[in-house]
């Protein structure tokens, strides 16, 4: 006997229909599950911290040297309410060692005053002579000793040291210190205005076996007085003029007549520089021992010249200050003037 054929749409609704039944099996046991668990719990929201608002954390109680006893109902009320101890400050920095004091500047006025330029020769202190024009006293007592000579703090109370030099030329004039003087038995006028532009002291050096000091004394004129081997009835003729005299010869006695002095060392030209500042350190022992000395220098030599510079620059940081011949000169020991 034929088995009846079998239609294909017939499985497909068979299966479909499975697909369902078993989907609401599903959603009914799912809806079950979550009746028996409840509602889930509710969180609380966190609050957002910006970052504009830094956030502060609280210091912990700072614990207690020592424990205070119960204050009486009566204490508490009268107590104020507690403070926040205030934050500990931060260490104070070490303290540093003060810089010592720089060593004072001398003054502007005292430094343009070491600068001020020999004035030119006035025509006050002048009058005519056989030779040139003379040196005097002039009518409101003004001398020349005085009028051109280099500015000095006389109340510096160190010792003083001061060197004259004879011959020097117009070339080596800039190397030399401004306080040196010079000893000239003529002078270009060239050479005298650059001697006193730079505040230089000049003196007349005078020939041997001088008798009539009319005769050279119109040779230039401006200078603070004149060098040589004066004798006493000679030197009252230049007093009477206004002028010191200073003796080249050392230990030789001071002018008694005159203002003035003499040379206390006669510096020799040397082949060293050794030598030359052995002479110079010999010139700063005397000044020690005497308050005060006078050194001649026998002429410009390029290597005196350098040595000179370089010693005089030195001076000051010794204890000593170098002078010029107008600072270095004593009264005369007679009345007569």
């Amino acid at each position: 006997m034929m088995r009846p054929a079998v239609r294909p749409g017939r499985n497909l609704w068979r299966a479909l229909a499975a697909f369902w039944i078993l989907v609401a099996l599903g959603a009914g046991t799912t809806v079950a599950v979550l009746a028996w668990l409840g509602a889930p719990p509710v969180l609380a929201p966190r609050a957002l911290v910006l970052p504009s608002e830094p956030v502060t954390q609280p210091a912990p109680p700072a614990p207690a040297a020592t424990e205070a006893a119960p204050a009486t109902p009566d204490q508490a009320e009268a107590q104020p309410p507690a403070v926040a101890a205030a934050p500990a400050s931060p260490p104070a920095p070490l303290a540093l060692p003060e810089a010592p004091e720089p060593p004072p500047l001398p003054s502007d006025e005292a430094e343009a005053a070491s600068l001020l330029p020999i004035p030119p020769p006035d025509p006050a202190l002048l009058e005519p002579g056989p030779h040139g024009l003379l040196p005097r006293i002039g009518a409101d007592g003004r001398q020349p000793r005085l009028a051109y000579a280099r500015h000095f703090d006389r109340t510096d109370t160190r010792p003083r040291v001061a060197l004259v030099i004879p011959g020097a030329s117009e070339a080596a004039l800039p190397r030399l210190p401004a306080a040196v003087a010079l000893a000239l038995p003529q002078a270009s006028a060239a050479l005298l205005d650059a001697a006193r532009a730079r505040g230089v002291e000049t003196v007349l050096l005078l020939p041997p076996n001088l008798e009539a000091p009319e005769a050279v004394l119109g040779r230039f004129a401006g200078y603070v007085g004149v060098m040589g081997a004066v004798e006493p009835d000679l030197q009252s003729a230049f007093a009477e003029r206004g002028l010191l005299v200073l003796d080249p010869r050392p230990g030789a006695p001071a002018p008694s007549r005159a203002w003035g002095r003499a040379a206390d060392l006669l510096l020799e030209n040397a082949p060293t520089r050794g030598e030359i500042d052995r002479q110079l350190a010999q010139l700063e022992r005397l000044a020690r021992d005497r308050g005060s000395a006078l050194g001649l220098l026998p002429d410009a030599q390029p290597l005196m010249v350098a040595r000179i510079a370089a010693w005089a620059a030195d001076l000051p940081q010794r204890g000593l200050v170098l002078a010029p011949v107008s600072a270095m000169i004593r009264r005369p020991s007679s009345a007569e003037r």
